[in-house]
Formats: structure tokens, C-alpha cells, sequence
């Protein structure tokens, strides 16, 4: 009866280690996952403030465009003809 008592204190002991040790781990995983769900929401935020392709490729036109204009002004500027 002794020695089953002492199997049985022994046996609570690990169980209570156990269980100590899956509660931390999972109040870590608690705050790991806390802290992906801020890092995905941030993300989202962050892609959401990027151009999209049609910004860019409407940027890269107007841009085009500027240019184009400056490159006729420059012309009409140096042009002997215009003088």
C-alpha cells in the first residue's frame, strides 16, 4: 500500500508538471498568435496602401506624356528655325 501511495504522489507530481508546462506553452502560443494577427492585419494595411498595377501603368502614361511635352519644349527652344 506504501509503495502505491508513493507511485500514485509521484505519478500527481508529474501530472501536475505536466500540466504546468502545457499551460505556459500554451499562453505562449496564445501570444504568438496574438502577435500574427497584429502582423496580418498590419500587412493587409500596408498592401492595401500600394499602388495597384493600373495606378502604376496610369502613372507611367502621364509621366510618358510630361515627357513628351518637355522633350517638344526643349525642341522649340533650340530650334534655330523657331528663332
Amino acid at each position: 500500500l506504501h509503495t502505491l501511495e508513493i507511485a500514485v504522489r509521484q505519478n500527481r507530481h508529474d501530472l501536475d508538471v505536466t500540466q504546468s508546462g502545457n499551460e505556459s506553452a500554451l499562453l505562449r502560443l496564445a501570444e504568438r498568435l496574438a502577435l500574427l494577427h497584429d502582423d496580418h492585419y498590419r500587412l493587409r494595411e500596408t498592401i492595401s496602401a500600394l499602388p495597384t498595377r493600373a495606378d502604376i501603368r496610369d502613372l507611367e502614361i502621364r509621366l510618358g506624356e510630361r515627357l513628351d511635352s518637355l522633350a517638344a519644349r526643349f525642341e522649340r527652344a533650340f530650334d534655330p528655325r523657331s528663332s
